[in-house]
């Protein structure tokens, strides 16, 4: 057992919607004592006490702890007293490297929820920035299911294979799931936003380019579109992907068309940004979340070269007929779990989305929680 057995897992952030999933998923499958900290202390105490009232939990495995990002003393002083820290703050598109920067002076595993390419770009930087020789704890950005749990199920559905041309990941939450202002600021700044893929075509818009996806039930065909993540950069990294393409839908057609049409006017400056209109967005789409379900999916199909030549396809999927916004906090909570009670020895610096968990262990991971790993 590892000295730092004994020291909490620090979540800041703790007080918004992933931050206290994950907490949930901790406090129900492991045995690790947990801080929620933010700048809001009362915000972080009803989150406190609503996690033990949901999980029936010990309220003494959970503690509170107000600081800013902003403030590298405060962020300093908390990381300190933590087995592993975990940064679930949001947007992440305006985030300042703090954490990181505090996990790395001190030697501590850091892992971020992050689904921004260029946040996520400038951890990979400052990371490889310390140099490849330097000793430096674990790090693990964009461990969500952007990216960790898509690269991770593309190994999964490629074993053996001497190369992966296509990558299409494709996620499909549900309509009851509660959309916190951070994820819905950031999917109104990509609506219509140019970015660069890998493949053809090699420049689209945000919210473009619909395909649908088979998932398996009770999801089932889902159509998706076009959003910037990660994946584009560190699929490529970690697997030589050729062509990677990512996708996002929602339960209503409905919700569909709309976020298609402003993408569109957005696209040809017929419409400004509409971030400002965040909180009306949220709760547009919380009076539709009564019409649809909670389940939830995140797939991918591969097609590329087995290990003689030939050509080869796969698809793989977690679903989740009820709980379907736990599977964004899965992989986080796997590795959460593993490096608050064991030494991160043999790991350093930049962590790998695609090998960190194999096929076995995700099933038995999956089942605790009720997911199904489904390989075809």
């Amino acid at each position: 057992m590892h000295e730092s057995a004994a020291l909490p897992i620090l979540i800041v952030g703790g007080s918004g919607y992933f931050g206290r999933l994950l907490a949930a998923d901790l406090l129900a499958h492991t045995s690790h004592s947990i801080t929620l900290a933010g700048r809001r202390g009362d915000a972080l105490e009803l989150a406190r006490t609503i996690l033990v009232q949901d999980a029936a939990g010990d309220a003494r495995r959970i503690s509170t702890s107000t600081c800013s990002l902003d403030d590298q003393t405060s962020v300093r002083s908390i990381v300190s007293g933590c087995a592993l820290a975990v940064c679930a703050a949001g947007p992440f598109q305006r985030l300042p490297l703090s954490l990181l920067d505090a996990c790395l002076e001190q030697g501590k595993p850091y892992l971020d929820l992050s689904d921004d390419r260029e946040f996520v770009r400038r951890v990979v930087n400052r990371v490889e920035g310390r140099g490849a020789g330097a000793s430096l704890p674990p790090v693990f950005t964009a461990w969500s299911a952007v990216s960790a749990l898509s690269c991770a199920l593309a190994r999964i559905g490629s074993p053996g294979w001497s190369r992966r041309d296509v990558m299409r990941i494709q996620i499909a939450p549900g309509n009851r799931q509660p959309r916190n202002r951070g994820t819905v600021a950031s999917l109104l700044s990509s609506l219509g936003r140019p970015f660069e893929i890998r493949g053809k075509p090699r420049r689209v818009t945000g919210w473009s380019k619909a395909r649908k996806f088979d998932f398996p039930e009770p999801v089932g065909r889902r159509e998706g579109y076009l959003i910037e993540v990660p994946d584009y950069d560190l699929a490529v990294r970690w697997l030589g992907a050729q062509t990677v393409e990512f996708r996002v839908g929602a339960e209503s057609g409905w919700l569909n068309a709309a976020a298609s049409l402003i993408a569109f006017k957005r696209s040809v400056g017929a419409l400004p940004d509409l971030t400002p209109l965040t909180g009306l967005f949220c709760a547009v789409m919380g009076l539709l979340g009564s019409f649809g379900t909670d389940s939830g999916a995140v797939g991918i199909e591969l097609e590329g070269l087995d290990a003689h030549g030939s050509q080869v396809r796969s698809r793989v999927s977690v679903v989740a007929e009820h709980g379907g916004p736990g599977i964004a906090v899965l992989p986080a909570a796997i590795v959460a779990d593993r490096f608050a009670r064991e030494s991160a020895g043999h790991l350093g610096g930049l962590v790998r989305h695609d090998d960190w968990i194999t096929r076995r262990h995700l099933e038995d991971e999956c089942a605790r929680r009720h997911f199904r790993l489904v390989v075809e």
